[in-house]
């Protein structure tokens, strides 16, 4: 396995390249290691014979991709927001979506989907709130549309409702 990186433990006191620490003869103690960052096309297999058994024992030799979870406030190319936490890129847990039109999501994310319990609202008397799964209205929730004067509290099946549940409407 090949890596083009950088091997850090803590704060450098320098950047060195990869030839000034390797010799033929010598490995690297481990108290110069973790002052250093070492620079360069570096095999891992490579790496781990070089450094001593002793040393091994007191050093994480496993190298895993991570990428931070933070908190972003992103306006997208068709001007519709997302503030909230973000993994791997991706919205991913609490946040806020809210549409150009006036429409928003206010609840969890997995992988850039509502995913979880939110609050959907397309304007001030129409919306839904309960379960979302793979970005769909998925399991128990209800949705009030005051404009047409219509509320369903009920089980929902990939957006439709579906199962047990309740219907009120008012004709006025």
């Amino acid at each position: 396995m090949s890596w083009d990186g950088k091997y850090l433990r803590k704060k450098p006191k320098k950047i060195i390249d990869n030839d000034d620490i390797f010799s033929d003869e010598e490995c690297i103690d481990e108290e110069y290691y973790e002052e250093e960052i070492i620079v360069g096309d570096k095999k891992d297999d490579n790496f781990e014979e070089c450094i001593s058994d002793a040393s091994k024992t007191n050093m994480d030799l496993s190298w895993k991709l991570k990428l931070p979870d933070e908190f972003a406030n992103i306006t997208f190319i068709n001007n519709n927001t997302y503030s909230g936490r973000i993994s791997r890129k991706m919205m991913e847990g609490e946040g806020v979506y809210r549409w150009v039109n006036g429409a928003q999501y206010k609840g969890t994310f997995e992988q850039n989907l509502m995913h979880g319990k939110g609050l959907l609202e397309w304007n001030n008397v129409c919306w839904y709130e309960g379960d979302f799964i793979n970005g769909y209205r998925h399991g128990r929730g209800m949705m009030v549309d005051g404009e047409n004067h219509y509320m369903y509290t009920g089980q929902w099946y990939k957006g439709l409702r579906h199962g047990k549940g309740y219907v009120i409407q008012n004709t006025r």
